[in-house]
């Protein structure tokens, strides 16, 4: 089975294979305990030393983003969500720790996205909203569209930003997901539509102030929901997540 990891120019091979594995395992939307192909084979696809790819998984491991498994073997490791499960105080502080973290690299991020995006990256931010939508109709949960949604405007601002500020990203909405009920009224969706629909407006007219004012109105609204449902949500049962999270529309 070929491992679709492209090759490393020469320069800066341990950085750039840091990146290249970091980003394959987001965009295989990978859990805690998938295991990362064999060294033999990431060495021989990204074309660089043995030497060069452990330096490069220690990079990771020390990162939290994988740790070996008994046989030695690299492994991603668990979500924070995951490590955090019963504990209603980690679990808030984990939150509040990640929001704020997203909040400075999104509204950061927000300029470089009205720049840079192209009409393509609007048509497939609207096909989101509209995935949102259908999903809010059927009754379904829309947190995974909601998180795919937030990928792909970081995506608008360059690729560079993904390796930095993707895996939180994806944390949060796992963890918001652990924290909160999968499916929630039909109003708050809408509201949060409509604020998504926004959100591509504001990017499609590269209006940048627009954009800020929009996506920090939404961590509000996040942090007084999510606030109100920690303690609730870990009290009453194990923590899950939603496997369709970062699903592909």
């Amino acid at each position: 089975m070929p491992i679709m990891l492209k090759p490393l120019a020469r320069d800066s091979l341990i950085n750039r294979a840091v990146e290249t594995i970091h980003n394959y395992i987001i965009d295989r939307e990978m859990k805690g305990g998938d295991p990362l192909p064999s060294e033999r084979q990431m060495a021989s696809a990204l074309f660089i030393s043995r030497v060069t790819l452990r330096n490069a998984l220690a990079v990771l491991e020390g990162r939290g983003t994988i740790h070996r498994d008994r046989s030695g073997a690299a492994v991603v490791a668990p979500t924070i969500g995951m490590r955090h499960a019963g504990d209603p105080e980690k679990l808030r502080s984990e939150l509040a720790r990640l929001r704020n973290l997203r909040s400075v690299a999104e509204v950061g991020a927000a300029e470089f996205a009205c720049r840079h995006r192209t009409d393509e990256d609007v048509a497939r931010l609207r096909d989101i909203v509209g995935d949102m939508s259908r999903e809010n109709k059927a009754e379904h949960s829309i947190t995974s569209k909601d998180a795919a949604f937030h990928f792909a405007l970081l995506r608008c601002a360059g690729e560079l930003f993904v390796p930095t500020f993707g895996e939180m990203i994806r944390e949060f909405f796992r963890l918001a997901t652990a924290a909160r009920p999968l499916v929630m009224t039909n109003p708050q969706n809408e509201d949060i539509i409509l604020e998504h629909t926004h959100m591509v407006d504001a990017l499609e007219r590269r209006d940048p102030c627009a954009l800020r004012a929009l996506l920090i109105q939404s961590y509000d609204k996040d942090k007084a929901g999510l606030s109100a449902t920690v303690q609730k949500r870990v009290t009453d049962k194990p923590m899950e997540t939603d496997e369709r999270m970062f699903a592909r529309a």
